[in-house]
Formats: C-alpha cells, sequence, structure tokens
C-alpha cells in the first residue's frame, strides 16, 4: 500500500522573526547574548540592552557578522546611596470572611 503524500509545514517560516523588532534587556551577560544570537537567527532586528559596553560591543559584531542588524545601547546602572530609596508601599491584606455564603446562583430558591 502507497503512503499518500504528505505536505508538511516550512519549520524555519513558522518560527520566522523576520520584520519583527525585540529588545533584549540584559543582553551583554551569558543568557541575553544567547537569545540575541537565536532572535538574529530567526530574522529578528535586536536592540541589545546592559550595562558593559566592552560585551555589548563584541556582541554587536558577532551579531552583524551573523547577518544581523542589531542596535546597541548600554545603561549605568548603580545602587542608589544610603537613604535615598523611596520608602516602601503598604503592604495589603486580603480582606478574612467569617463565614462562607454561597453565591446567589448556587442557592436553593425554594
Amino acid at each position: 500500500m502507497a503512503s499518500p503524500d504528505v505536505q508538511l509545514p516550512d519549520v524555519a517560516a513558522l518560527f520566522s522573526l523576520r520584520g519583527r523588532a525585540v529588545a533584549v534587556i540584559g543582553g551583554t551577560g551569558s543568557l541575553g547574548a544567547a537569545m540575541a544570537r537565536g532572535l538574529v537567527a530567526a530574522g529578528a532586528r535586536v536592540a541589545v540592552l546592559g550595562r558593559r559596553a566592552e560585551a555589548g560591543e563584541t556582541l554587536a559584531a558577532a551579531l552583524r557578522a551573523a547577518g544581523g542588524e542589531p542596535s546597541v545601547r548600554w545603561t549605568r546602572w548603580s545602587t542608589p546611596p544610603e537613604g535615598t530609596h523611596p520608602p516602601p508601599l503598604p503592604r495589603r491584606q486580603a480582606p478574612r470572611f467569617s463565614t462562607w455564603t454561597p453565591p446567589p446562583c448556587a442557592r436553593s430558591s425554594t
């Protein structure tokens, strides 16, 4: 018995990110850089955001060599000086009920 002709979908087209823009925050780290490489391989335009300029430039060069057009931006994050943090938000408590009352649709109509 002959097997029927099966048309398989183009997997690359199913997962293509061509024409999409993606921001990778923390892109200069190991995981972020790996994500940026994968996204470029899938066709996305990638914006790499990170703290380490040298690592970012190295990554951007690798992404360009792989055919991507990365946009690379650096931010300098730091911990604010002691005493300058805003006060913590008040903690919200869930209301507590002493008894449970069934909703009207569950009550008997006698």
